[in-house]
């Protein structure tokens, strides 16, 4: 357990270095590209409660920071063979996304900010369940994308990566929200 706990540790501060050293992401692969995307989640959202203190705010710099660089890696995929025209389906995954992002995030502070305050709370925690499912959602939907080209294939699963993330982070919120409104799940 101490291992894997180090393993965690010690990805999220390689992450951070990566992220805020200028590297050229669109030589990176998918598989580093994952690895950037899970460290700075980790970073920003491995607490035990999200609401007992502020999120760390280098840790939520970083992870705009890697959501930026994936919007960069699919946006560069996302082309045709002749890098002319942008995959439609794959650009209107990353910015439901990218929106989703948004508005968890706003409502994690937002619920932070007014924890005492029932109807702000639950307000944040029905946004968290309309992320959770939408994110769901999309997620199946970007799963049964296919496409004939690797690097098309490579953005798809990294939006799947990520939306996975944001569903997984969403329903983290919900569960830990529900014990400041008495209804722990």
């Amino acid at each position: 357990m101490k291992k894997c706990l180090l393993l965690i540790a010690c990805m999220g501060v390689y992450t951070a270095n990566i992220v805020s050293s200028g590297v050229d992401y669109k030589k990176k692969n998918l598989s580093e590209m994952t690895s950037i995307v899970m460290g700075a989640h980790i970073r920003a959202f491995s607490v035990d409660d999200l609401f007992a203190k502020p999120l760390d705010a280098d840790g939520v710099k970083v992870w705009h920071e890697a959501i930026n660089h994936v919007h960069n890696y699919v946006k560069l995929n996302a082309k045709n063979r002749l890098g002319i025209t942008t995959d439609k389906n794959l650009m209107n995954a990353l910015h439901t996304i990218e929106q989703a992002n948004f508005e968890l995030v706003k409502h994690i502070r937002k619920a932070q900010k007014s924890i005492s305050n029932n109807a702000v709370v639950t307000d944040c925690a029905n946004e968290f369940s309309r992320i959770r499912f939408q994110m769901a959602d999309l997620a199946e939907t970007i799963k049964m994308m296919s496409f004939d080209s690797q690097h098309k294939t490579d953005a798809q699963n990294l939006l799947y990566t990520l939306a996975f993330t944001l569903e997984s982070t969403a329903i983290a919120a919900e569960n830990h929200i529900y014990k400041y409104l008495g209804k722990g799940q």
